[in-house]
């Protein structure tokens, strides 16, 4: 289904200084270091763990494809490498897995093994599948695979690591029994990145789950960052924790089709922006620190919420917790969002004020409830003022995964005098520009909010083509500024030509007024000289 040589040095002896110089010299140019190994299963070796076991630092052990019922343990930093390493796990690959069939945990990371890299399997049963037991695991990283069938964690880190990468996994719980699926314990996990992965089918848990004091944060190379995952039909989609958090991105995330909450906890100081919160059975996202509201240092905030969509989803699209320590909460934004279509769009229970103005609530007329409209609802216990909607949006918000793409208009052409070759214009005339702008159906085009935009390009006899802006873009009788205006079914521009006055010639387009809302391809265009 798709989502989208072991090497050792001889004992040179010292019979004499030449012959030792020599050796210790060619020791330093052939060390393992520099010439890595390549070990193959099982052309080399008959087993998987036979070969990690012969590798050094640095060495690649690619294994073939087919199914290898071994309990694997890692204590060095070698490139493990599957039969679809390099190829996204989350997409319809090709037959030719390389099959980890095992009880109990299927590769253990030990202390030793920072560095490491899994790529291209398939994990197959067990109960964590890729568990650590001992650290650091600096720089691990957990990519293109497989993880099926486990009744625990697919992925449980349980000792502290910077910079670990877990990239385009698809993690599947429909086996598991419970708890994160992908778990990452207390530790430290400094600059941990979780990206393109697919968190899927844990009905009894939890897709991504962390708990602990602020333990992810920025290292000395990066940010922390969970990017481009799916987390779909899960009880949750993410627990980030009370208090586990902090400076991070989380972007571009779909949380979909989760029991309850699509992501919950409490961040701090980071970004949830272009993520598409949809059809969750309770909240899309709940900032809380799950009580605690004697602990100032529990809980969301300070985090900016920005060009997200929060769609049908069953409670609210964002929930704000009102047990938190007092005047933390409401250091959280929440702007430019689309929320449309939930029960309630934002809830609140507390007294302070939230910021969350300039969204589009699904209705230009604003939000409903503590609101003057029809969009989503704005709930909050204390009544108007402890949300703040002001600045609401009459249209989408844009730059969200939902803003509506926006639509191609063709433009029929300038009609006469401007339809046949350059016009030649006499000084302090009108010029008229009537352009026609036609849908996708050939219906003329009249209900758009900001009018075309006159464009002048100016190529002068000698030189390069220049803009024209300013004083020379002076409207006729019935516009404003640069813009058309609609006449009958066209667009016009009265053109005055007093302050064209260089030898040349000036070519003119008619083009979008606003590129987020429409775009005319072709556009009309002409061009004109004075004489």
């Amino acid at each position: 289904m798709e989502y989208i040589r072991k090497s050792t040095l001889r004992n040179l002896g010292t019979s004499s200084l030449v012959i030792g110089l020599a050796a210790t010299c060619s020791a330093l140019m052939f060390s393992h270091g520099a010439y890595a190994a390549t070990i193959n299963v099982p052309g080399d070796h008959p087993t998987v763990q036979a070969a990690i076991d012969a590798a050094m630092s640095g060495d690649t052990v690619v294994v073939a494809a087919g199914t290898f019922t071994e309990n694997l343990v890692i204590d060095v930093p070698i490139t493990l490498q599957g039969a679809q390493a390099g190829v996204d796990g989350c997409a319809a690959r090709g037959a030719g897995e390389s099959i980890i069939d095992s009880t109990g945990s299927q590769l253990e990371l030990k202390s030793g093994s920072a560095g490491a890299v899994i790529d291209g399997f398939t994990f197959s049963g067990g109960g964590n599948a890729i568990l650590s037991s001992g650290g650091p695991i600096d720089n691990v990283q957990i990519r293109n695979n497989r993880i099926l069938a486990f009744t625990g964690s697919g992925i449980f880190l349980n000792d502290s690591g910077n910079d670990i990468t877990v990239h385009q996994n698809l993690v599947d719980g429909a086996s598991s029994a419970g708890g994160g699926i992908v778990h990452l314990d207390q530790d430290n996990f400094d600059g941990f990145h979780l990206t393109d992965n697919c968190i899927v089918n844990a009905g009894n848990g939890t897709g991504f789950f962390v708990d602990g004091t602020r333990n992810i944060g920025v290292s000395g190379a990066r940010s922390p960052a969970i990017v481009g995952n799916l987390f779909d039909s899960n009880a949750v989609g993410a627990n980030i924790g009370r208090l586990a958090i902090e400076f991070a991105s989380i972007s571009q995330n779909t949380f979909s089709n989760n029991a309850y909450d699509g992501l919950q906890g409490g961040p701090a100081d980071s970004t949830i922006s272009e993520n598409s919160f949809t059809s969750n059975g309770r909240s899309g996202l709940a900032l809380t620190g799950f009580g605690g509201g004697g602990d100032p240092a529990r809980g969301a905030q300070d985090n900016s919420i920005i060009q997200n969509c929060f769609t049908d989803n069953v409670s609210e699209g964002i929930f704000f917790s009102s047990s938190q320590s007092a005047g933390t909460i409401s250091t959280n934004i929440v702007n430019g969002n689309n929320i449309t279509g939930n029960t309630t769009g934002v809830f609140y229970g507390g007294t302070e004020t939230i910021d969350a103005t300039g969204n589009w609530w699904g209705d230009a007329s604003g939000p409903g409830g503590d609101g003057p409209g029809s969009g989503d609802t704005v709930d909050g216990m204390s009544g108007a003022g402890s949300i703040d909607f002001s600045g609401f949006l009459a249209v989408f918000a844009e730059n969200t995964p939902c803003t509506p793409a926006s639509p191609t208009f063709t433009g029929v052409g300038f009609e006469a005098p401007m339809d046949n070759g350059p016009v030649s214009v006499k000084k302090n005339r009108v010029l008229p520009l009537k352009c026609l702008i036609l849908d996708d159906q050939g219906s003329p085009v009249t209900d758009i909010v900001a009018a075309p935009v006159l464009q002048v390009v100016f190529t002068p006899v000698v030189g390069p083509a220049v803009d024209v802006t300013g004083d020379a873009l002076t409207a006729g009788k019935g516009s404003e500024g640069n813009e058309f205006e609609l006449a009958g079914s066209n667009w016009q521009f009265n053109l005055k030509t007093k302050n064209f006055t260089a030898s040349g010639t000036y070519e003119v387009s008619a083009v979008s007024g606003d590129a987020n809302e429409y775009i005319i391809d072709p556009g009309c265009h002409g061009s004109f000289v004075i004489n």
